[in-house]
């Protein structure tokens, strides 16, 4: 993640909205249509695009444009002292230019490579007595061999016994595609192109060297190392056999649905995104052929970012799905054959990239002792709980989804919606987890109970369970009841209570997995929670929904617990297993067990459980820390000299925990600017200190762990505050381990 934190002076942008992001790939792009930016240019009076640049040309903008990887200028140029690979050294005059033609002489070179050719960068095409084809620039030629640099891999010099070659010609277009302004992201970009290209010409290697791009804003169009070996001919080859294509679509059809489909639509519903292609009516401007699509999945192009998750084989899956679903039969001007020439034309690397990876991030990832998270308690669309807290109760400490038995409240409701066991937490489906839109995750395992949705605690004034919350689009209500109010979670001991009010009455509630189990009817072994409560002074009696009929629920006292619970009574009404908690001005303690067995065995199983503290008892208590480690990076500081000031500051991606740190929010902890708080989309909350240390070395403290999906962060008078989906979040440390 790259936050800009200083900006001097010049640009107060995103460093994203400076440098396009990058491939190693440099094939000559397909002709566009008339509404690319190419041919528009073109079309453009000469004399107004020059002065143009003139006007409002940057040559610092410029040099961002000519490093990034994508335009692929420095595979074939160099600008400095350096040699050049296959076209001119561009910090040098071009012979027989006069300054006041240079200019000029830039645009068409950009805009119409092929109308003025050089003899000594004319391109060469060799055929050999095998049929094989190889272009280049020629290098050097003596009576018995022939030596071309390759024109797909620049560094690579290819001799050719002429003895063996049956057909030599000389190219009549440049070796620069034609079409590679289309690559850029707008006029803007051309003439600040135009700008550096003319300032390093006439400026020469000092020029070049004093414009030169700090890294750090071009880290992000570093491409992996291995896209430079990629085998695209044999990737695209594949598909001549129907049983690799086959499965292509099918994983390609995994992937589009997954991620794709949300933005770009189907062929029978919109996408969420307006500007997003349409691919069955779409006009590709950086070209529709395999080759052309994998660049734009690398790169990015225009608002699509580049899909660097993605290694080759799911690219090229993808882009056979798109190609055989929306393109063939239905935009066919865009269905690109795959030929014998294309094919020869495609890159012969060495790789096929890293395989998918084996292990999903977001399984991995430790979420802590409990999340936040819109869960569907099964699958038939009964049982979503938008504002889920899901907590683990078995025993461990590897976080919440490496857990066997959970429990998940409504925080809208304050009820207790499910309670499930068996091997896994929730099938991770969802943006912020498998990259799924339009999905939310579903509980796996078995589900011993599901409450519906409902108010978890009756009105105080009326005693009613009447839901009186406004309905949404989707008929089901939304948002908090007026009655209830969630105040905080602590983390207490090993464990996890939440504090609520009902009416004018204070609750703490607790979920325990107890260590005894009963037995079902066909023998299986069912589990045993208890749910504990200590309740405030209460002017009004209070109702509660426990659970629905069908479970066995009984009340059970805690051990040195305050108040009587004689007047406290279970009863069943309505389909429900409701608690109904007498007014009184004194606290009190009680638990009620519920399990999915017979209630008679439930009551056997009761005498062997251990006793229970009162939960009140637990909060204020030092609780073990659960991160206690402070990890250490560094700060990759950015050139106050350059238009745009970025520092990076390097997140500890390699921890103890596997959290992704998908940085989504910023803000310091006090005036100095050396202490940060940073928030990620995956719900954690680091503390970072060191921001302004001259050895630019940082420590990283993860603070807080389970938010839904925090998107901004903000210190005020102290506290950090966390925005989430579900509530704004204030975080509180109470023992003083942050």
């Amino acid at each position: 993640m790259t936050i800009a934190i200083r900006v001097p002076h010049l640009l107060r942008v995103p460093a994203a909205l400076l440098v396009c992001l990058s491939t190693s790939l440099c094939a000559p792009a397909r002709l566009t249509r008339a509404e690319s930016l190419a041919e528009t240019l073109l079309a453009e009076p000469r004399d107004r695009l020059l002065a143009d640049v003139a006007a409002g040309g940057d040559p610092r903008r410029g040099a961002l444009v000519f490093h990034a990887a994508h335009l692929a200028c420095l595979k074939c140029h160099s600008a400095g002292a350096v040699p050049s690979p296959l076209g001119p050294n561009l910090a040098r005059p071009p012979v027989g230019i006069e300054a006041v033609d240079l200019r000029a002489h830039l645009v068409e070179s950009l805009l119409e490579p092929s109308k003025t050719i050089r003899p000594e960068h004319r391109g060469v095409t060799v055929i050999d007595h095998d049929g094989r084809s190889v272009t280049g620039l020629v290098v050097r030629e003596n009576a018995t061999e022939l030596v071309l640099r390759d024109a797909v891999m620049p560094e690579r010099e290819i001799v050719i016994g002429k003895d063996t070659i049956d057909e030599r010609s000389d190219l009549s277009v440049s070796l620069m595609p034609a079409g590679l302004a289309n690559l850029l992201g707008g006029r803007g970009q051309f003439l600040d192109l135009v700008a550096y290209l003319e300032a390093v010409a006439s400026g020469g290697p000092d020029r070049a060297a004093a414009l030169k791009p700090d890294p750090a804003l071009l880290a992000r169009s570093v491409p992996p190392a291995y896209e430079q070996e990629i085998d695209h001919a044999g990737f695209v080859s594949e598909w001549a056999d129907p049983e690799a294509a086959h499965g292509a679509l099918e994983r390609g059809a995994a992937i589009y649905g997954r991620v794709c489909a949300n933005c770009h639509g189907t062929l029978d519903a919109p996408g969420s995104l307006p500007m997003a292609p349409r691919f069955a009516t779409h006009v590709f401007k950086t070209g529709s052929d395999p080759l052309s699509l994998y660049r734009t999945l690398t790169v990015g192009s225009g608002q699509m970012v580049p899909q660097g998750w993605m290694v080759p084989s799911q690219k090229y899956d993808v882009i056979h799905y798109l190609r055989e679903i929306f393109l063939k039969g239905r935009n066919e001007r865009e269905y690109d054959p795959i030929t014998p020439n294309y094919l020869a034309g495609l890159p012969k690397g060495s790789s096929r990239g890293p395989s998918p990876a084996a292990t999903d991030p977001w399984r991995l990832h430790d979420y802590g002792p409990f999340l936040a998270a819109t869960i569907e308690v099964g699958r038939d669309r009964g049982g979503i709980v938008r504002k889920g807290f899901s907590v683990r109760l078995d025993p461990g400490g590897e976080g919440i989804g490496r857990g066997n038995a959970f429990a998940m409240y409504d925080l809208d409701t304050l009820r207790l919606a499910g309670f499930w066991t068996g091997d896994g937490f929730i099938d991770w489906e969802g943006i912020n987890f498998d990259g799924r839109h339009g999905a939310h995750p579903h509980t796996v395992g078995d589900v011993q109970f599901f409450l519906a949705e409902s108010p978890g605690w009756a009105d105080p004034a009326t005693g009613s369970f009447d839901d009186p919350r406004p309905l949404g689009r989707d008929g089901r209500p939304y948002g908090p009841l007026p009655w209830v109010r969630m105040r905080s979670v602590h983390h207490a001991s090993d464990g996890v209570i939440l504090d609520y009010r009902v009416g004018d009455s204070a609750i703490l509630e607790a979920t325990r997995l107890e260590p005894v189990s009963i037995e079902a009817t066909d023998g299986r072994p069912l589990p045993v929670i208890t749910r504990s409560f200590s309740i405030g002074p209460r002017s009004t009696s209070l109702a509660a929904r426990i659970a629905p009929d069908g479970v066995a629920v009984t009340l059970v006292a805690p051990a040195n617990g305050r108040g009587p619970i004689a007047d406290v009574r279970l009863v069943s009404r309505e389909g429900f297993q409701i608690l109904e908690i007498p007014a009184g001005d004194a606290s009190l303690d009680l638990a009620v067990a519920l399990s999915p067995g017979p209630a008679v065995a439930l009551a056997t199983a009761i005498d062997a459980m251990p006793s229970i503290a009162p939960t009140f008892t637990f909060v204020g208590l030092p609780s073990r820390s659960l991160w206690p480690q402070v990890l250490e990076t560094w700060v990759e500081r950015g050139d106050d000299h350059a238009p745009i000031a970025v520092d990076r500051l390097v997140p500890p991606n390699q921890n103890p925990w596997n959290a992704q740190l998908r940085l989504s929010g910023l803000d310091y902890l006090d005036g100095h600017g050396d202490t940060a708080a940073v928030c990620t989309w995956d719900g954690d909350v680091w503390r970072v200190t060191g921001l302004r240390d001259t050895d630019g070395r940082l420590a990283w403290k993860r603070i807080a762990s389970g938010l839904f999906q925090p998107l901004g962060l903000k210190v005020i008078g102290g506290s950090i505050l966390v925005g989430c989906r579900d509530r704004i979040v204030r975080l509180v440390d109470l023992d003083g381990d942050w």
